[in-house]
């Protein structure tokens, strides 16, 4: 959400260098994040189906993230190609 909002702020109002560059910099921070929370989930599926639990959540939520991490990286290269 906050990501959300500062983005717009920065592109309506405060459209420097560095504040764009700082906004390119969360969003590719963010994209990264997501993309860890995708390898920790599914580290922790290969435990899961070794105790014989169920994994479905896992794979759901690391399946989320994944797609989250593809959609901030691809807006962070569509951002840095236009501006």
């Amino acid at each position: 959400l906050i990501l959300c909002v500062g983005g717009t702020v920065i592109m309506r109002k405060f459209q420097s260098s560095v504040a764009v560059g700082f906004f390119m910099g969360s969003v590719v921070a963010a994209s990264q994040m997501f993309l860890l929370v995708f390898l920790i989930l599914f580290g922790y599926i290969e435990d899961r189906l070794e105790n014989d639990m169920p994994v479905d959540g896992e794979r759901l939520n690391g399946f989320v993230c994944l797609v989250q991490a593809v959609l901030l990286g691809s807006f962070a290269a569509i951002l840095a190609a236009h501006r």
